[in-house]
């Protein structure tokens, strides 16, 4: 939701995209991160879930 905002924060976190959420992912997501995911009907890959 605020994408503009979390690019700024970091480098690193300029990878982020709505588009493609999970690119470079490699480990369990946080359950609240789950959650967030979820309500808003966005497919989580298997093995990121925690």
């Amino acid at each position: 939701e605020n994408i503009n905002e979390i690019h700024k924060t970091a480098s690193i976190l300029k990878t982020l995209s709505l588009k493609r959420p999970f690119a470079g992912i490699n480990h369990p997501l946080h359950p609240g991160a789950v959650k967030y995911y979820k309500e808003k009907d966005i497919e989580i890959p298997k093995d990121l879930l925690p």
